[in-house]
């Protein structure tokens, strides 16, 4: 705390962004109190999943003292705004994507080969294997089609990691998807 204290006042730093509550939360809510520094907090889903009951409290008075809070869904500023009823201050701002490189006409072949795609349509989620990002409802719905098209040659690729990745596998294997669910883990942006 007296580091960042020092450095905040020695470069006469108007404003602080919390990129984890938890952590730099408390930090800036002091700071507030005795400086008068204005702080902003950004919270994604994960900084959400507190197991006790202080956590919470620690939360509501770190999220009361900002001066805006921000969120990137619409879905999570009703989580929060539910759990902490403080609908204006939070603000949705999406996560952006440099669109020169994902719109880049090249193929990647070394991936599909890698992958065994070559004539394959493919569906594709990207994300933290967590409760709340429904991997779950996605593999079942991708079961359900399936069963519709049995001849599809469209194959589901989930790219990330996280707690909830053995459930999810679980889930394909009792569906017996394992030709056609595949878990990349996480991967490089060339890839």
């Amino acid at each position: 705390y007296k580091k960042i204290e020092e450095i905040i006042i020695s470069e006469k730093i108007e404003s602080v962004i919390c990129f984890h509550w938890d952590f730099f939360g408390p930090i800036a809510y002091l700071l507030n109190k005795k400086h008068k520094i204005p702080y902003y907090v950004i919270f994604h889903g994960k900084g959400l999943q507190n197991r006790w009951a202080f956590t919470g409290m620690i939360q509501k008075i770190i999220i009361n003292g900002a001066k805006k809070v921000i969120v990137n869904s619409h879905f999570l500023k009703g989580i929060i705004t539910k759990k902490f009823n403080n609908k204006e201050k939070i603000i949705v701002a999406y996560c952006g994507v440099n669109l020169e490189v994902y719109l880049k006409k090249t193929v990647n072949y070394e991936f599909i080969r890698k992958y065994a795609l070559e004539n394959k349509k493919v569906l594709l989620s990207i994300g933290r294997l967590i409760e709340c990002k429904g991997f779950d409802y996605a593999v079942r719905a991708f079961d359900a089609y399936l069963k519709k098209n049995p001849d599809s040659n469209v194959v589901y690729l989930i790219v990330g990691s996280g707690p909830y990745e053995m459930m999810i596998k679980k889930i394909v294997d009792d569906l017996k998807l394992n030709e056609r669910v595949r878990f990349l883990g996480p991967i490089t942006d060339v890839e």
